[in-house]
């Protein structure tokens, strides 16, 4: 049986399944809010943004999209506020838009990291869970931060307006956050699977590999030549580059 959680929404009190966003729960209850680019087959993009929700005590509107309903929570889903912002948000999205509802940005990116996502995280002052998005797909972000060619930053839109957004340095500064913060951002690993994977060589190829087997709950042991892991991150990239210790920690 799942576990439910009271919420109000639009002042009516609703118990609701834990775990539901609140575009779910809204959906549920017959409630409307607008979306364009939400697909229940489809992780939530938060790319348009026309589903904002007010929630009682935080500073900004949330996504229902991708907002997890807590116990306690009371949501507005229409006030002439939001129908505002939901206007504005769509006026920016028709002003420029050519069709491509995931941004340039993220498209480019070799390893397809939420770029807006990360960005979105650290301008709310929220860095561990930036660097925890950013391991999704980027496992020792500090290290590519100090040697990415960040090809992201040619396709960024803002250059339109002024000038891009530095985003590697953006992933580089909330990297820096986490090693000098005491704590580690480790992905959340499964029961055993029993499956043991050999990986031949250390480098950044190998060391991925083990860390996302680890994420699925394989067994990963790296056999490496030399004397330390790293490949072309410890032996082909200058100290001044790359510091051997940042490499380490990592």
């Amino acid at each position: 049986m799942n576990t439910l959680v009271k919420v109000r929404l639009d002042g009516n009190p609703i118990d609701a399944p834990a775990g539901s966003t609140i575009l779910e729960v809204a959906r549920r209850e017959g409630v409307y809010i607008p979306t364009l680019c939400y697909s229940p087959l489809l992780p939530p993009l938060e790319n348009c943004r026309l589903c904002v929700v007010a929630v009682t005590g935080e500073r900004q509107y949330k996504s229902a999209c991708s907002t997890l309903v807590r116990d306690g929570m009371e949501i507005t889903t229409h006030s002439p506020e939001l129908q505002q912002t939901r206007k504005f948000l769509l006026e920016l999205l028709l002003d420029t838009h050519y069709g491509d509802c995931v941004a340039p940005c993220t498209v480019t990116c070799p390893a397809n990291v939420d770029i807006q996502g990360y960005l979105a995280l650290i301008r709310s002052g929220d860095y561990l869970e930036a660097v925890q998005l950013i391991k999704q797909k980027i496992p020792m972000p500090a290290s590519i931060g100090r040697v990415c060619p960040h090809p992201c930053e040619g396709a960024c839109r803002r250059h339109l307006v002024d000038e891009p957004v530095n985003i590697n340095h953006c992933k580089r500064f909330v990297a820096d956050y986490e090693m000098r913060s005491g704590r580690r951002i480790l992905p959340r690993v499964p029961a055993e699977t029993g499956r043991k994977v050999a990986i031949i060589g250390g480098g950044p190829a190998g060391l991925s590999a083990a860390y996302y087997l680890r994420s699925f709950g394989h067994g990963a042991t790296i056999f490496e030549a030399r004397s330390k892991l790293g490949g072309m991150l410890r032996y082909g990239i200058p100290e001044y580059r790359l510091p051997k210790t940042i490499l380490d920690w990592e």
